[in-house]
């Protein structure tokens, strides 16, 4: 067993000895190098000026199309009938649904929005989506609503729109 051994080291090592001789006939086998491992992490990509100037133009184009459906709906109250008041709220709600899934869509369309405005673009979209909710269960007392209604503390207050088209959390 300790003869096959070191006939296997010498092999492995290439030393020629008779019986390296007759398993490869002297050849030397050459080591293949280790292929470089790349980094699993990729690099964040950079944009230009011009590219984060665009995007923050479109995000907040998108939020004031969202604002404006927002405000041409809060002008209605559907009269005394009951059935336009509901139709007024659903209508309310669908602008709100509607709405979130513009400004995210927008956000995955558009990389080169900077992290701020990405942040508070996903507030809004949240706080319309909990809006939603809370009016589909039709809970009066739900805080959100509460803090819409009576304080305008996180919406209708808009968010705001500054001469540079950014949307300011």
């Amino acid at each position: 067993m300790a003869a096959t051994r070191s006939r296997a080291l010498a092999h492995r090592g290439h030393v020629p000895d008779h019986a390296c001789r007759r398993r490869c006939s002297g050849r030397r086998v050459v080591a293949r190098p280790v292929p470089e491992t790349k980094s699993a992490v990729p690099s964040a990509p950079t944009f230009s000026a011009q590219q984060v100037a665009d995007a923050k133009s479109k995000v907040c184009a998108a939020y004031a199309k969202i604002h404006h459906a927002v405000d041409t709906n809060a002008t209605r109250t559907g009269g005394g009938d009951p059935t336009g008041q509901l139709a007024v709220a659903v209508n309310m709600r669908q602008v709100y649904v509607a709405g979130s899934a513009h400004l995210l869509t927008t956000l995955a369309d558009e990389p080169a929005t900077p992290s701020d405005l990405v942040t508070a673009a996903q507030k809004i979209t949240r706080l319309f989506q909990v809006l939603v909710l809370e009016g589909l269960s039709s809970d009066p007392t739900a805080q959100t609503s509460n803090d819409v209604n009576t304080t305008g503390r996180d919406h209708p207050k808009p968010v705001q729109m500054n001469r540079t088209a950014t949307l300011e959390p």
